[in-house]
């Protein structure tokens, strides 16, 4: 599950529970584009939020 904690800047702090299986996959598709896990995380977020907009 994702837990959401607002701060004080008006941007949200999201933690999401992996399995070592998933995060190992996703660092190593990080890996591949060069990206920090967290960021590739957020890249994918996005992408899929504009593909259902």
């Amino acid at each position: 599950m994702a837990e959401e904690k607002e701060t004080l800047k008006g941007s949200n702090i999201v933690q999401i529970r992996l399995s070592d299986k998933q995060k190992n996959d996703l660092q190593k598709k990080a890996d591949e584009v060069g990206l920090p896990l967290t960021q590739y995380i957020i890249f994918l977020i996005t992408k899929d939020l504009k593909n259902t907009l």
